[in-house]
């Protein structure tokens, strides 16, 4: 009996060394497990470290775009302000310029109606000096024929003419007298 409990003592030491052996492959199967994570955890660390810093620079790129999109913005304000003012500024010129364009416009029409009451009172001018040429010649043509055209002729004959052909041929001095005898009339 005492062997019989030698032999299962001497199976229990086999059996807890086996099963000690176990323990220590799987405490160091743990370790090499653990210094694995350890390990990884290390990676994650410098990783987050990294992120960290990146959320860093990025927080202060952020701020820093973000304060030029402020100035941004305030600047396209400024710009539209100005842009329309200067179209507010745009419309009157236009609106003067558009009177001014339509006055020089009835300036240029009433032009062209004296230029054509000018060219008609050329015309006029004209027909009557050739007319007035034309007696002239006639006359002249007369007087230097000796008035044989006209026997019953006398150069100290009185004919009568109208007031209008008296102001057709009116000359300067005859203007001055004309004009001191109708004020004579008029303080008497």
């Amino acid at each position: 009996d005492y062997e019989l409990q030698i032999q299962q003592l001497k199976s229990l030491l086999n059996n807890s060394k086996k099963e000690l052996e176990d323990t220590y492959e799987l405490l160091d199967a743990r370790k090499r497990e653990n210094a694995i994570l350890s390990q990884q955890n290390d990676e994650k660390g410098r990783e987050l470290s990294r992120l960290t810093s990146f959320v860093k620079n990025f927080d202060s790129e952020k701020q820093f775009l973000e304060s030029k999109l402020a100035s941004a913005q305030a600047e396209i304000t400024q710009l539209q302000k100005e842009y329309d003012k200067l179209s507010r500024e745009n419309d009157i010129h236009h609106d003067e310029l558009a009177r001014k364009n339509k006055e020089l416009i009835d300036k240029i029409q009433e032009l062209d109606a004296l230029k054509f009451k000018y060219q008609d009172a050329l015309k006029d001018a004209s027909l009557k000096t050739s007319r007035l040429i034309s007696r002239l010649t006639v006359k002249s043509s007369r007087i230097s024929e000796g008035f044989t055209a006209t026997p019953n002729y006398s150069p100290h004959r009185i004919t009568t003419v109208s007031y209008t052909h008296l102001r057709a041929h009116e000359t300067p001095e005859h203007l001055v007298c004309r004009l001191l005898l109708e004020k004579k009339k008029t303080t008497i």
